[in-house]
């Protein structure tokens, strides 16, 4: 799982993101594909829209191996506040980041409100969203192992990829069980019951940062160093931008009658100051 960077080097502006896949280039294909049909207020999709692809447009992975859905919530939140991303003027991100494409996630007191809500008005759901909906939950338990809305499953006691489970906690203000528990490396911790369930949460992160010492010698934690590291990098794509709007606007301006006039002035100015010069040196003499 990643944290990538989309870079639009025609307006210098940039949008961070999470990826769950492995082909980040081509995961920038399919947002291109998906913009051309979108008519939403997306800042990132209408900038698509704008200047498409043979566009100069750029993908970098700013953090891999992310190993818990959690983590990589954290981090994309913690990547969008740094770079400032959420600023019109530096980058194309609407929300905070993490869960959703909003941000955020309602409630089940929404959700319980709406549907008592529609069944007050008499509305029923269509076949076909009936349809949708256990094909939803099938997918949900094909991961989880759980049917939406079965009964509540006491995990206390249990061991789930190495992770041993102690006690329950209070839920999360998304209605998510949460459960107090031991990492294999003996430090204890809180973990959603789905990420335990589904793989998404395998340690503590302690398996992050050994792999990351690994792959980086630790550079992929977020230290200051790391983020001295990032912040050059983003100072270094906008000044290649700089130059290159300099370079053509340099371009346009310095026509070859431009530059025949600059050189006669320029020579003009070089015979004005060596008279000058021989000038003051006979009035010495």
């Amino acid at each position: 799982m990643f944290i990538y960077l989309i870079v639009n080097h025609i307006t210098g502006k940039y949008y961070v993101g999470q990826h769950k896949g492995a082909d980040l280039k081509k995961y920038l294909r399919y947002k291109f594909s998906d913009a051309r049909s979108y008519k939403g207020s997306s800042h990132l999709f209408n900038s698509m829209k704008k200047h498409p692809l043979p566009c100069d447009w750029s993908i970098h992975a700013l953090l891999s191996d992310v190993q818990t859905k959690a983590e990589l919530d954290r981090y994309e939140k913690e990547f969008i506040e740094f770079l400032r991303s959420r600023d019109p003027e530096y980058g194309y991100n609407i929300c905070l980041g993490g869960e959703g494409s909003a941000g955020f996630k309602h409630t089940e007191q929404w959700k319980q409100w709406m549907s008592r809500n529609a069944k007050t008005k008499g509305i029923k759901p269509t076949p076909e969203a009936t349809a949708k909906s256990i094909l939803d939950r099938q997918e949900i338990q094909k991961q989880s192992g759980i049917w939406p809305g079965a009964p509540f499953k006491d995990m206390t006691g249990t061991v789930v990829n190495g992770i041993s489970i102690l006690s329950r906690l209070e839920n999360t203000q998304d209605g998510d069980a949460t459960w107090s528990c031991r990492c294999f490396c003996g430090r204890i911790f809180a973990a959603a019951g789905g990420d335990l369930r589904n793989g998404h949460t395998r340690s503590c992160g302690c398996l992050k940062i050994e792999q990351d010492r690994i792959n980086l010698g630790g550079l992929k934690i977020m230290t200051p160093e790391r983020k001295a590291q990032i912040s050059a990098s983003v100072k270094k794509l906008w000044t290649l931008e700089r130059r290159r709007e300099q370079s053509v606007v340099a371009k346009k301006f310095w026509t070859p009658e431009r530059r025949v006039a600059q050189a006669l002035r320029c020579k003009a100015q070089r015979v004005t100051i060596s008279l000058h010069k021989s000038a003051t040196e006979s009035s010495t003499e």
